[in-house]
């Protein structure tokens, strides 16, 4: 399961590793009024970048959505630059240049540093050998990847660099003075170009209709029920001692740092921790949710995959004897004793994968209270040093008997579990 799981994320991410904006549509659009779109239907239209060290051009098409709408719109292949001009030119050879704003789309961040590195660091956690060197090479690995993801992240960008910028929904040219030409005499007017103004600013967009990002920062804390799915010994091992490896339903914490870069979707990190004084549990997820707006708060879909470590603090020693050894009965006389002695703190890695919803709700200023039901898959693990030891009986008089102890094998078990973990939680958040 787990290498099914590596291979999907490693195929996951080299087709989506850096390339969000290539994926994006080549064209953008500016809403006009059906005034606006009759005269410019009269008009011949070009785009450019407004640059004087190297002019991009694009050929500007008028097209009407519907009939019984009074919205059209003007749609050209996109060209790089936070602000454009669109040119116009009528039959008598008057102009007019318009600035068109244009915003830089954000995307979830597809790097090595997200899709990978849960994989590669769960998998180098728990390698049975070199674990101190390993730990070690985790944090290089981290600080390798992260610088060389915000290099090569941007220069991936660079044969897609007009992809990632298109023009706001919310502009629109519907007065027909802001489109109308003017005589190219009065060379100042053409070129005193107005530069728009955003009449409806939002957290993610400015009144220069400049994007914005919302930070959030949240605690959160909640209860979750545990459901085992299946328990397995990771050594070849059978035992005829039912050990217990359980998860206890208990509280579980997290803290939560994300970026919101649009009232659309929203991503970051949070680390959780289970409150178990037997079992520590600990683990950083990489999240991202979708979001929906619900009257005056939203509901947010989401779901995130990362990495954690937990041991096992505290545990009971077992021991029984049996009549039977490998499935075959013993002789008369003979028994076998098996006997589990718990190992404590022994750290084992492992890759959690989560889902969420939850309802997020404004109560003052820049604070939310949020409301979450999540799904966690998680696993735990016991050690035990455990010892087959074969007793034969001795009589030694008709009232006194001995066993002779007979060591057949000595060696370390671990124990895992994979567990669903339901939790309804609430949590506090801020935004800035």
């Amino acid at each position: 399961m787990n290498r099914i799981l590596f291979c999907t994320v490693v195929m996951f991410a080299m087709l989506f590793c850096g390339c969000n904006s290539a994926f994006r549509p080549n064209k953008t659009q500016i809403h006009i009024s059906q005034d606006v779109a009759k005269y410019l239907a009269k008009t011949e239209m070009v785009i450019h970048n407004n640059s004087t060290r190297k002019q991009i051009e694009r050929i500007v098409k008028l097209e009407t959505v519907e009939n019984d709408t009074p919205i059209a719109q003007l749609t050209y292949k996109k060209v790089q630059g936070k602000m454009v001009i669109l040119q116009i030119k009528d039959s008598l050879g008057h102009m007019r240049n318009v600035a068109i704003p244009q915003v830089k789309l954000t995307a979830y961040p597809l790097l090595v540093s997200t899709t990978l590195s849960p994989s590669i660091t769960y998998f180098l956690l728990s390698a049975k050998r070199n674990q101190e060197e390993n730990a070690v090479l985790v944090f290089v690995y981290h600080a390798l990847v992260s610088t060389i993801d915000a290099y090569v992240g941007a220069a991936s960008m660079v044969a897609k660099r007009h992809a990632r910028y298109e023009v706001p929904q919310s502009f629109s040219l519907s007065k027909l003075s802001d489109v109308t030409t003017i005589d190219p005499s009065n060379q100042a007017q053409l070129l005193d170009v107005p530069m728009p103004i955003n009449q409806n600013p939002t957290p993610y967009l400015s009144e220069k209709y400049q994007k914005k990002y919302q930070y959030i920062f949240s605690v959160n804390s909640g209860y979750g029920i545990t459901q085992s799915l299946s328990t397995k010994f990771l050594n070849s091992h059978n035992s005829q001692i039912a050990l217990p490896n359980n998860m206890v339903n208990g509280q579980w914490t997290s803290f939560g740092f994300h970026i919101q870069p649009s009232k659309k979707y929203q991503w970051g990190f949070s680390y959780h921790t289970k409150g178990d004084p037997n079992l520590s549990c600990n683990f950083l997820l990489n999240e991202i949710g979708y979001l929906i707006p619900y009257k005056k708060g939203h509901f947010e879909i989401g779901g995130g995959l990362g990495w954690g470590m937990t041991n096992r603090i505290h545990g009971d020693n077992y021991v029984d004897s049996f009549t039977t050894f490998q499935g075959k009965p013993l002789a008369s006389g003979r028994l076998l004793e098996e006997g589990y002695k718990f190992v404590p703190n022994v750290n084992h890695a492992f890759m959690p994968v989560n889902g969420h919803i939850q309802f997020i709700y404004p109560i003052k200023n820049n604070f939310e209270i949020t409301a979450t039901a999540s799904y966690l898959r998680v696993p735990c693990y016991s050690n035990f040093i455990t010892a087959e030891t074969l007793l034969t009986q001795e009589n030694i008089t008709p009232n006194i008997t001995s066993f002779k102890r007979e060591e057949l094998s000595s060696k370390e078990i671990t124990i895992k579990t994979v567990n669903q973990v339901y939790t309804l939680s609430l949590s506090i958040r801020m935004k800035i």
